[in-house]
């Protein structure tokens, strides 16, 4: 479940689109309770989407490394294509995930 935010350039100073997330666990302390999850991005002709997986649910095919998204249900965040080719744009991308301690 999302709550979808501004995703326009007007009102939202060309900041993109964002999504804020009314599923439990899947940030801060709760997220750490739980020992983490998985998060799961899909980008092709459709759009974008986006699911969370709490840990004890993951699915198989994620942890058997052939990932298959038709089955994973709706997702917790989706930005339809529109116009655009998403997959046209969008390749070859990796997640730099850091947790910094100061």
């Amino acid at each position: 479940m999302i709550t979808k935010l501004g995703c326009g350039v007007s009102g939202v100073s060309n900041e993109g689109c964002g999504v804020m997330a009314t599923q439990d666990g899947t940030y801060g302390a709760p997220f750490n309770r739980n020992r983490g999850g998985v998060y799961a991005g899909l980008i092709d002709s459709d759009g974008l989407a986006v699911w969370f997986f709490p840990r004890g649910s993951i699915p198989a095919d994620i942890e058997a490394e052939t990932p298959l998204p038709s089955s994973w249900g709706t997702p917790m965040a989706r930005w339809d294509a529109g116009s655009c080719s998403p997959d046209r744009y969008f390749n070859n991308q990796a997640a730099i995930i850091t947790n910094t301690l100061w």
